[in-house]
């Protein structure tokens, strides 16, 4: 029985804001935002304007199909045995002034054109806004024996006390904490950057801003000043006489060239390789397979 005089106290709701993962990428040379998407996949994606934003949805098949090892499963057993894989892919394209983003969303990353990505964002846009002595993973490459690494800490940690060395390693990936939460409370940075962000879609054009902004800035240089030393080559003759002394290698001296993944493999849920001229699986990278 509540006393005499006594009020009963109203508890407010407090909304917590959803955060979201978004996946960015930076687009460059776009003329027409239709035309970022890779030849063979752009007849089967549905193109839609998006409400209250200046921006472009793309949104790529949504076709079933069996898991690689459901036969192996159905060897074993009489009883029907009936799953389907769904691969989920949408890109959002916004351009703001004479530049362009892409947020990507399931396996959207796969449907446009890579001659299109600019592929210093990530890296240049979180190095912008990370606070130096609070980075949590980098990946880096060994220079001289192309040998891959990760460092990963649950503190936030310098790029000298995780061993990375401007000299002999190249960078491939960065996670960390920015200085402020303004832009995002975490970010990853690569080709693409992955933000952790409060953001509604209504709100898509004025975060971009905010994101190109960032990247534009020069701020890493104060820390990072090496990172200038790591560019994608863009140049398409110049990659195409790249390519034609790496096929005169092959050819004439195949056990001399060596193939390699690209980035750090996971192997505990891709375990198999497979080459796009065969259906064929196999399970390391081997150029002999490949020939």
């Amino acid at each position: 029985m509540a006393k005499a005089g006594s009020r009963k106290t109203k508890v407010s709701k407090v909304e917590v804001p959803c955060i979201r993962q978004l996946c960015v990428l930076r687009l460059v040379n776009v003329t027409i935002p239709k035309n970022v998407f890779q030849d063979d996949k752009r007849s089967k994606i549905q193109f839609h304007e998006l409400e209250g934003v200046d921006g472009l949805l793309a949104v790529g098949p949504n076709l079933p199909k069996d898991p690689p090892w459901l036969e192996f499963i159905r060897s074993g057993t009489s009883a029907p045995v009936n799953l389907r894989n769904l691969s989920s892919s949408a890109v959002i394209i916004v351009q703001v002034g004479g530049d362009t983003l892409a947020y990507c969303f399931g396996y959207g990353r796969y449907l446009l054109d890579d001659a299109y990505i600019d592929g210093s964002f990530g890296l240049r846009l979180a190095f912008n806004i990370l606070d130096p002595d609070k980075i949590r993973s980098l990946d880096s490459k060994r220079l001289d024996n192309y040998q891959f690494s990760r460092h990963q800490t649950h503190e936030g940690r310098n790029v000298v006390q995780f061993g990375f060395d401007v000299e002999s390693d190249l960078l491939h990936a960065v996670m960390g904490i920015p200085k402020t939460n303004a832009l995002c409370k975490a970010i990853a940075g690569r080709d693409a950057a992955i933000l952790n962000c409060s953001l509604e879609i209504k709100d898509l054009a004025k975060k971009s801003k905010e994101i190109l902004k960032a990247f534009k800035e020069t701020s890493y240089r104060t820390h990072f000043e090496w990172l200038d030393n790591i560019k994608k080559i863009k140049d398409r003759s110049f990659i195409g006489k790249l390519d034609k002394e790496l096929i005169n290698r092959m050819n004439a001296k195949p056990t001399e060239v060596t193939l390699v993944e690209k980035e750090i493999h996971d192997w505990y849920t891709t375990g198999m390789f497979r080459y796009s001229i065969s259906p064929t699986k196999f399970p390391m990278l081997n150029l002999q397979d490949l020939l």
